[in-house]
């Protein structure tokens, strides 16, 4: 239930940030090169493209990042014929596939709001909505006074709002019912509002430890 949004080792931040087009960072596939070649720029976008226009190349290395970490020296695109089972972890690395090897979806998400429930389901949906769902926070201090929004009534046990938000979430964009729309910005609106710097998004009840 607790998110945790751009989390990256320190190290790897300025090479992910500046570098990043598609593919792995830290991982690097090892052996089956076709070809290397020293880049004119140090974007891995350089490398995908090489790759692309490459019949025989299934993936691509891109070698560079963060002097402080990987050194001085020139970016460097390795050529891949296999991207098999041989990796390692590596901060100077990151691998990728061109795009001309990779099939298209075959399914995808229905846009919210696309799909509008009728007849018997349109009514188990609104008694929901309007029962226990967006009811729970008249009476349940776990709820309307959840650590997640300020509270401090639901003690150690901080999953019960998430819990409660998974299903209230989706039910508000099926019903369309007032109670929960003002019920979704009033919680969401809420935790987006304090992130942590670091991308936390949640309860830091563990800073320590990685939380719960």
């Amino acid at each position: 239930m607790y998110i945790q949004l751009g989390l990256l080792v320190t190290a790897y931040l300025p090479l992910a940030l500046a570098l990043w087009s598609d593919g792995d960072v830290g991982i690097d596939h090892m052996y089956s090169d076709i070809k290397s070649f020293t880049q004119t720029t140090n974007e891995t976008s350089e490398c995908a493209s090489a790759c692309s226009a490459l019949s025989a190349c299934v993936g691509w290395v891109y070698s560079g990042g963060d002097p402080l970490i990987c050194g001085s020296g020139l970016p460097t695109c390795y050529l891949k014929s296999a991207m098999g089972g041989n990796y390692s972890a590596n901060p100077c690395r990151i691998s990728g596939y061109p795009s001309t090897v990779l099939s298209p979806p075959a399914f995808y998400y229905s846009q919210i709001g696309s799909v509008t429930p009728t007849g018997w389901l349109a009514n188990e949906l609104l008694t929901q909505a309007q029962g226990l769902t967006g009811y729970l926070p008249k009476f349940w201090g776990d709820i309307n006074s959840s650590s997640w929004i300020g509270g401090g009534d639901d003690g150690g046990l901080h999953e019960r709002t998430p819990y409660w938000l998974n299903g209230l979430v989706p039910l508000s964009f099926l019903t369309l019912d007032s109670n929960l729309v003002e019920l979704r910005g009033l919680y969401l609106d809420y935790i987006m509002s304090h992130q942590d710097p670091s991308g936390w998004i949640g309860i830091d009840d563990i800073p320590t430890d990685g939380n719960q």
